[in-house]
């Protein structure tokens, strides 16, 4: 599969951008994955340090110009401070939601900013489901993608969370949402959190500024191999998810959410 992460960059920086505050500024981009969204933030005048524990996503953002921790929050320095801490579709996989937030807290100023671009993986439904596996299965019978996962944190790898090892060599179901379950891993360590239990925590630390977005044309396009034709891929699932969403055939699953701390 090619890097296609920089496709869905620049329309997560237009979600975020209304919640952060105005650069120069120290951001904290945990979950950085490849760094696509942390390279255009320091495009923009933010001094970006990217936290993910995938070493070879992290050496693919350090590619960028982005300067990378390998690791998790845990691993940060306990006098390390920032104005924003951004978590990138990170949070629904911690094991700790209530730590990791507490965490986050910790290395903010007055005045500094938790910030999530996120899904809510309760407010999926069939049609969701089946955007997501039938746009991918048309790629793939088209010889413009590989079988595979779509269920991984949207930069183009996942946390090991997604796949359900209780079922073995057991094809998935048929049925889009009951596929949707089975690939999402009943086996993984922890269930995902749904974005009712982020929102919840996030509104520990402030009054929460939310908007819900489109996020489910991002999760095809990690199987895509044609590098050429990924852009035009791309805005064709991306076009095709708003206007469903605008005519009421398709939830609204993705949100940004920010509270001033």
């Amino acid at each position: 599969m090619v890097d296609l992460s920089a496709l869905a960059a620049p329309r997560s920086y237009e979600l975020v951008a209304p919640m952060l505050s105005s650069p120069p500024g120290r951001l904290l981009e945990v979950g950085c994955g490849k760094g696509a969204l942390a390279a255009e933030l320091a495009s923009r005048g933010w001094q970006v340090l990217g936290v993910d524990p995938d070493e070879e996503a992290g050496e693919a953002a350090r590619q960028r110009g982005i300067e990378v921790l390998t690791g998790t929050l845990e691993d940060l320095a306990a006098d390390a401070a920032f104005d924003v801490v951004l978590f990138t579709r990170s949070l629904h996989h911690v094991e700790d939601l209530p730590g990791t937030l507490r965490l986050a807290r910790r290395h903010l100023g007055p005045g500094g900013r938790l910030v999530l671009e996120e899904f809510g993986r309760e407010r999926i439904d069939a049609a969701a489901a089946a955007f997501v596996y039938d746009s991918a299965d048309l790629l793939t019978a088209a010889g413009v993608a590989e079988e595979g996962d779509e269920h991984n944190n949207g930069h183009g790898h996942n946390h090991g969370h997604e796949h359900n090892h209780e079922h073995g060599d057991q094809p998935p179901p048929t049925d889009p949402l009951e596929r949707w379950e089975f690939q999402r891993g009943s086996g993984a360590p922890h269930p995902l959190h749904t974005g009712a239990e982020m929102l919840a925590e996030l509104g520990r630390y402030g009054s929460v500024r939310e908007t819900t977005c489109e996020t489910l044309w991002r999760l095809p396009l990690v199987r895509v191999t044609d590098a050429e034709a990924g852009p035009r891929i791309a805005a064709v699932l991306w076009r095709a998810e708003l206007r469903r969403i605008e005519d009421g055939s398709l939830p609204a699953i993705g949100f940004v959410a920010a509270v001033t701390v």
